[in-house]
């Protein structure tokens, strides 16, 4: 039976990469993920394949004749990964999941801050109301990417009334070209930046409770 690997990259590929996940790496002779995940492993003597669609790669599993098989995915496998819909068409081999450091995780250490409480939303490829979310929590994690920005979080914040906001903006983390910026929402309306980017917001004044009316003065 094949054993298949579904490994967390982390937040660069490879220097993120459990001792435990990198052996898992070196035991496959096939790898298949995103062009990304898949470019420091190009010279090395591996079969790759392109792909990240979970119907992509179920299909290539089944054609492959690879007996250890690693399928990389950026970040953690349990944080707004594509492991989560692949994971169910895979019940006919021996699969093992090694988690990796997730963005959340990353930006959070590299600005000094804790993360239990933090609410976690994704922005990439998905809708989600931002504001109310900031509002009602003390830390806000955005996942972004695609159509939605920083500077576009941050503009709504604006317009919402949370312009004072304190943000830690995160991009390409763990790439040469790593960018931190720390400040306000106001500060960033204007940035632009990869779309590799994360972003925690800290709301100390945090809605507690959710009002049963709200007051005539608003």
């Amino acid at each position: 039976m094949k054993q298949v690997y579904l490994i967390g990259t982390g937040t660069n590929g490879t220097g993120a990469l459990t001792a435990d996940a990198a052996a898992a790496i070196s035991r496959s002779t096939l790898l298949i993920g995103a062009a990304r995940m898949l470019e420091p492993y190009r010279s090395a003597d591996v079969e790759t394949i392109c792909a990240y669609q979970p119907e992509e790669i179920a299909d290539a599993l089944r054609k492959s004749e690879a007996t250890y098989i690693s399928i990389l995915f950026s970040g953690d496998c349990g944080f707004f990964s594509g492991a989560k819909k692949l994971l169910p068409s895979l019940s006919e081999y021996n699969t093992t999941v090694f988690p990796g450091i997730s963005s959340l995780v990353s930006l959070a250490a590299k600005c000094g801050i804790s993360y239990e409480n933090t609410k976690q939303i994704s922005l990439h490829g998905h809708d989600a109301s931002i504001a109310i979310h900031v509002h009602t929590n003390a830390q806000c994690f955005f996942l972004l990417g695609g159509k939605v920005t920083a500077a576009e979080v941050c503009k709504c914040l604006c317009n919402y009334g949370l312009a004072d906001i304190t943000v830690h903006i995160g991009s390409d983390l763990g790439y040469p070209n790593e960018q931190i910026m720390h400040g306000k929402a106001h500060d960033f309306i204007t940035c632009t930046l990869p779309k590799l980017t994360v972003m925690i917001t800290v709301n100390p004044a945090y809605l507690r409770y959710i009002p049963s009316a709200v007051p005539d003065g608003d």
